[in-house]
């Protein structure tokens, strides 16, 4: 058993962004999970309200929120938007 550089617990969305990214760096991870299948609680969040993975436009995808969560999220679906979190998570 080699030793991870980087542990995360879950392997939610956040968590595998992030390490996903730790790997690409040249980080050695380990990703604990403790259900089945990774990413099962990103599968869980669709309904279009709290899915990040919709194919709307950052503008379409924010309003999804409401007005207010709208002007907060407006800035960081403009700096990230949907279509690049699908495709970062497809890789």
């Amino acid at each position: 058993m080699s030793a991870a550089d980087l542990v995360v617990v879950g392997a939610g969305a956040a968590g595998l962004w992030l390490a996903g990214s730790a790997a690409e760096a040249g980080l050695q991870v380990l990703v604990l999970e403790k259900t089945a299948r990774t990413g099962t609680k990103v599968l869980a969040s669709g309904g279009t309200r709290c899915n990040l993975t919709t194919t709307l436009g950052p503008k379409e995808a924010a309003a999804l929120f409401g007005r207010k969560a709208e002007r907060f999220l407006g800035p960081a679906f403009s700096t990230l938007p949907p279509l690049e979190v699908r495709q970062r998570f497809s890789q």
